[in-house]
């Protein structure tokens, strides 16, 4: 089956679960099968996917279509232009948590020191020691 067929189905099948952002999530999930980016993805669409990348991607479109989140699936986000690994034990970052990282670095004194506790998997952490 070629990748464009492969991400129909999947948004079908989604859609009728009443996931939202199929299109993304049917995406990022087969990227995440393939081991490519978006863009290599759009611009390999009319490749065949193997039967082991294709039953793969079918599974990990059932779970989502039962609600699970894609970082859930992936064990990957995306936080302040860093790969985190992410399982349901820690809350996933949000977009208010890269707002709050962005404040931190505007506000700390050049050689300030920032401590960071409790505040969960220390993704806020790693975001200010990297910018």
């Amino acid at each position: 089956m070629k990748i464009t067929e492969a991400l129909r189905i999947a948004q079908d099948t989604l859609t009728a679960a009443s996931v939202n952002s199929v299109r993304l999530d049917s995406e990022l999930l087969l990227c995440h099968v393939l081991g490519h980016d978006r863009s290599w993805l759009l611009a390999h669409d009319q490749d065949e996917l193997l039967p082991e990348q294709l039953e793969a991607y079918n599974a990990l479109i059932h779970k989502r279509a039962q609600h699970v989140p894609v970082v859930h699936l992936t064990n990957t986000r995306e936080f302040y232009g860093i790969d985190l690994y992410i399982d349901d034990t820690v809350l996933t970052p949000r977009v208010e948590t890269e707002q709050m990282v962005e404040l931190a670095i505007k506000h700390t004194p050049k050689g300030g020191r920032l401590i960071d506790i409790g505040t969960g998997s220390g993704a806020i952490a790693i975001a200010i020691a990297t910018h």
